[in-house]
């Protein structure tokens, strides 16, 4: 593995990277946003590596964001606890009101992401309908009964977290999953390298969908960003990769 490309749309991390690479005698190319990785790709098929961002703009400056939402759709296709928690809204939707924000994230901590399951708590919320206490009423019953069901817990709707980042800015369009899938088709080895954490609100999907398609994730800790501007992050990138392209030539 003696050529990578690095898909890096931060200049300060892309230099970082060319630094560490070169410096151990490796051949690097930079693709700074999405069009010049999927240009780039082919020609490391079966031969080359790549390091993949995951958060960066189809063209940059382009202001075109129909990328990232093709990105959130597909990371919530493939997300078990995503589709639960929507079955259960769907159902609910009939006697409360879902667009109670505490009520989403109560459902979502419970339905989509615990130990719990949907068994007969559903079953028993959707029998104080039939008592007529209207919506409002309603939607509160649920709520303090899966507040009790739950400890209290509540999750995040990450998607719409991911939804609202993309709409502030297009450098928070998750395309390195997209790059990654490509990658993954014309064989190239590849790791994903992010600054943020992967229990961020806007990275756990992507840690999800990594989880599920058995991808490795290389992240930073909590608010520690410019780690990934040091040598020693590359260095581990570099080492995680190595390990996984002599795996696949097995």
């Amino acid at each position: 593995m003696k050529r990578i490309l690095v898909v890096e749309d931060n200049p300060k991390y892309a230099a970082a990277a060319s630094y560490f690479l070169v410096g151990n005698g490796l051949k690097i190319a930079i693709a700074a946003d999405y069009e010049q990785a999927m240009e780039a790709l082919p020609a490391y098929a079966k031969t080359g590596a790549a390091m993949i961002d995951c958060f960066f703009p189809k063209r940059a400056g382009s202001g075109d964001i129909t990328l990232g939402k093709e990105a959130i759709k597909r990371m919530a296709a493939s997300d078990s606890a995503e589709l639960e928690a929507q079955t259960v809204l769907k159902e609910l939707s009939k006697y409360t009101d879902v667009k109670d924000p505490e009520l989403v994230s109560l459902v979502r901590a419970y339905y989509g992401r615990s130990q719990f399951g949907g068994g007969p708590t559903l079953r028993s919320i959707k029998s104080v309908s039939d008592l007529g206490l209207g919506v409002k009423a309603t939607t509160d019953i649920v709520k303090n009964t899966l507040r009790i069901a739950g400890g209290g817990h509540s999750s995040p709707d990450y998607f719409a977290a991911l939804e609202k980042a993309v709409q502030d800015s297009e450098n928070n369009q998750a395309l390195g999953i997209l790059v990654a899938d490509e990658a993954e088709r014309l064989g190239v080895s590849f790791v994903l390298a992010t600054s943020t954490y992967h229990h961020d609100v806007l990275t756990q999907p992507i840690q999800n969908y990594c989880h599920m398609r058995s991808w490795t994730l290389i992240d930073c800790g909590p608010y520690k960003q410019d780690d990934k501007a040091t040598q020693e992050y590359w260095d581990y990138v570099f080492r995680t990769l190595s390990a996984k392209a002599e795996c696949l030539k097995r």
